[in-house]
């Protein structure tokens, strides 16, 4: 620099001219050549104190700022200084520099832009909404703020509104792929799937070894029950990000639908290694390993999970199923009943507590509850059997009504061999000569002398649970 250039006003355009061509160093040797001079030129510290912001240095962007606005009050200084403090958490004193910013110009767009997404972080997302509609209104064509505005809107399961602002997002911006991957998750929450899917594989195409859309199109199409594209796809996810912990707990799902238990407990374990907090894989796990005979170490990770999550159905019902599998009705009822509190249409809670409490003999409670699992599933075999069985167990001296239910039953499932066998058994308390019983005998080739109970729930309602 030569000597001839020393006046503050031509330092100053050097400075600027540094800066604006990337050369924050040289910026900032000359601000503070200027500032030696003329401690309060106002363009020198601001310009100090946005280069100190970029190198990571809050504090002291915070110091020249304030001194600039202390010459020259204005809503550039003021935005940048909202930014030094809240990169210091100081989000109050971040807040008013914004609205002093927008005071000064209502015009300034980047003040809006920034105040728009700082009152979501101060819980203000009415105050937020306002700010974006504001900024994009000063500035149609951001398509980094329509894409915040949607992820806001997202937060507040405002779907179709965040449609919207994600599609202007990627109508300005093709080549983003977060744009698009976020497109697809509001595609997918308005159950516009395979809108969604074109929307995953378009951000994919942009961006091959994106985890996230890998894992949004691979729970897209566990959901679609494609379940061999969503393990490829899953598994693809977790290549690029081993300790992505929803793509893990997905393709648990997934192979569990497989069938591949036991890939699937493994896929489990890993989740609730990632997330030793997340409710949902610890129950998850632990319904497989109660499938599995694995009893003791599946209560643990079920109790886990009701303790993290006390209003979690499907955990309660997992572990009242547990409990009442290993003979402990007493301390299995309470969470059966709770399940079926938090989730009044949870058919597995209904059935198990209908078979607990007539294994009790408390008959009358146990008629209640079946007659409550039967009309949550109507078209299902054992519905028919369990409060066939109740009634039978009651032993009141009419029948009718048990047989015509074993015979729904078998209507509806006629390979059912535990209709078959209870029918039998309740037709000898009727018969009079032994031929009828007989003739339901022949088709099962079976005879029983006491009706088959049915406690638990199969290994696919539990695992229908599990991915609850």
């Amino acid at each position: 620099m030569q000597e001839l250039q020393e006046k503050p006003a031509d330092l100053f355009a050097a400075a600027m001219a540094d800066f604006r061509a990337g050369n924050r160093v040289q910026a900032a040797s000359i601000c503070r050549r200027i500032l030696a001079k003329t401690a309060a030129h106002a363009g020198a510290n601001h310009l100090l104190g946005v280069v100190q912001l970029l190198d990571g240095d809050p504090v002291s962007a915070e110091s020249h700022i304030r001194a600039s606005l202390a010459v020259t009050p204005n809503a550039e200084a003021e935005t940048d200084l909202s930014l030094a403090l809240r990169r210091q958490n100081r989000l109050d004193e971040a807040e008013a520099a914004l609205r002093r910013a927008i005071a000064l110009d209502p015009q300034f767009a980047l003040a809006r832009k920034s105040l728009a997404r700082l009152l979501p972080e101060r819980g203000d997302l009415a105050g937020a909404e306002a700010e974006f509609r504001a900024a994009l209104a000063l500035d149609p064509n951001d398509a980094e703020m329509h894409f915040h505005f949607g992820r806001m809107l997202t937060q507040q399961a405002r779907h179709a509104d965040a449609l919207a602002a994600f599609e202007r997002a990627v109508a300005l911006h093709p080549s983003w792929a977060e744009a698009s991957n976020s497109l697809g998750s509001a595609f997918g929450e308005l159950n516009r799937r395979d809108e969604a899917e074109t929307a995953f594989r378009r951000a994919l195409a942009l961006r091959p070894r994106f985890a996230e859309a890998l894992c949004n199109l691979g729970t897209l199409l566990f959901d679609s029950r494609r379940f061999d594209e969503a393990q490829t796809v899953l598994r693809a996810a977790l290549e690029v990000n081993p300790d992505f912990a929803s793509a893990c707990f997905t393709l648990g799902k997934t192979l569990n639908h497989l069938g591949r238990s036991e890939e699937a407990i493994e896929a489990y374990r890993r989740t609730v290694k990632l997330t030793p907090d997340a409710a949902g894989a610890q129950n998850a796990l632990g319904a497989l390993l109660a499938e599995a005979g694995s009893f003791t170490e599946a209560e643990g990770l079920l109790r886990r999970a009701v303790e993290l999550n006390p209003g979690f159905a499907a955990a309660h019902t997992n572990l009242g199923s547990l409990l009442q599998d290993t003979n402990r009705p007493a301390e299995a009822e309470p969470h059966l009943r709770t399940a079926l509190e938090l989730a009044p249409d949870n058919w597995i809670a209904a059935h198990n507590l209908t078979n607990l409490l007539r294994n009790v003999r408390r008959f009358d409670e146990a008629e209640a509850i079946a007659r409550r699992a039967l009309a949550l599933k109507p078209n299902s075999a054992d519905s028919y059997i369990g409060l066939a069985n109740v009634l039978v167990g009651k032993a009141s001296g009419d029948l009718s009504e048990a047989l015509n239910l074993y015979r729904k039953a078998i209507a509806l499932d006629p390979d059912s061999l535990m209709a078959h066998a209870n029918l039998c058994y309740a037709l000898t308390f009727v018969s009079f000569d032994g031929r009828d019983v007989f003739e339901e005998i022949v088709p099962v080739l079976v005879f029983v002398s006491a009706p088959v109970d049915e406690a638990t729930p199969s290994a696919t309602e539990l695992a229908v649970v599990a991915c609850a």
